[in-house]
């Protein structure tokens, strides 16, 4: 069987299926963002954005951005002002990558749907 683009990977395949994929969880909407890219919101609380096909940047609680740091998951933001913030960065290189991604993406939509829904009550 043929293996097809998303599978084999040119960096904006990759990106286009892990953004479906997000674009599928509850209450998620997307714009552009600020510094150019693409952010995602869940009720209105944005937990990601995209700097071109390979660039990720993900709000985690402080907790799991030190475990994934730690654990080599993830790297620092690459702004420092954003350290202190949860943000953290991730590269989408291959298809695998992309499953890793999701991972922390998970993370940081449940943390960002918690505290929107704390923040509604």
């Amino acid at each position: 069987m043929a293996r097809g683009a998303s599978e084999t990977g040119s960096p904006d395949d990759l990106l286009r299926t892990l953004m479906d994929w997000v674009l599928q969880l509850p209450n998620v909407t997307q714009a552009p963002h600020r510094m150019g890219g693409t952010e995602f919101r869940v009720h209105g609380l944005e937990f990601m954005h995209s700097h071109g096909p390979s660039f990720l940047d993900v709000r985690l609680s402080p907790k799991e951005q030190a475990r994934v740091l730690r654990e080599g998951k993830a790297e620092h933001h690459r702004a420092d002002v954003h350290h202190q913030e949860g943000w953290v960065s991730f590269r989408i290189e291959r298809k695998e990558t992309v499953e890793r991604a999701k991972e922390l993406v998970q993370l940081a939509y449940e943390d960002a749907k918690r505290t929107s829904e704390h923040s509604r009550r």
